[in-house]
């Protein structure tokens, strides 16, 4: 025991460790609950806010590319591309490019974009590997994730373009 600071009873430290803990609680509860309101990212880290992930998005929303025709087969409905494996190959590979390119090319006629025709030519050559001539959509499609995995269930589906693209007939004979 050192001169001048007696060592203090267990029970006087056991009191002021559960008197601190409660402290340090309090202020953790108080601050998740003022960040909850007034931070814009919703924590202060390290403390959370208590509803940091419960507000999970329902919806989404993406571009693809659905077909009327194919050379002279006309779909009465219009298809997605990837449901169409015999006659792209992409499809039945489900090439990630063509997504790609779709979902450029859907954003750009969105938004007005003035490479839309740039875009649209690079993803019409993609297509036209294939194929003479293609009727096509660019759709902005919105949906459920969980619903359209189990039934294929879509909130909207709004068309952004409509396009004929057609090879040159000298080229498809190559």
């Amino acid at each position: 025991m050192a001169a001048g600071h007696p060592e203090l009873p267990m029970r006087h430290r056991q009191r002021r460790l559960k008197v601190g803990i409660t402290i340090l609680f309090v202020i953790y509860v108080v601050v998740a609950v003022a960040g909850d309101r007034l931070a814009p990212r919703r924590e202060f880290l390290p403390f959370f806010s208590w509803s940091l992930f419960s507000n999970i998005p329902n919806r989404r929303s993406t571009f693809e590319l659905y077909i009327h025709r194919v050379n002279h087969e006309v779909y009465d409905e219009p298809k997605n591309f990837y449901e169409l494996p015999e006659h792209f190959h992409a499809a039945r590979r489900r090439v990630s490019t063509i997504s790609k390119s779709v979902k450029a090319v859907g954003r750009a006629l969105a938004f007005g974009d003035h490479a839309a025709d740039r875009l649209r030519a690079v993803l019409e050559d993609q297509l036209l590997a294939e194929r003479l001539s293609i009727d096509y959509e660019i759709t902005r499609v919105v949906f459920r994730p969980l619903d359209r995995l189990h039934t294929g269930e879509l909130i909207r589906r709004e068309t952004v373009g409509r396009f004929v693209a057609e090879r040159p007939v000298r080229e498809a004979s190559q």
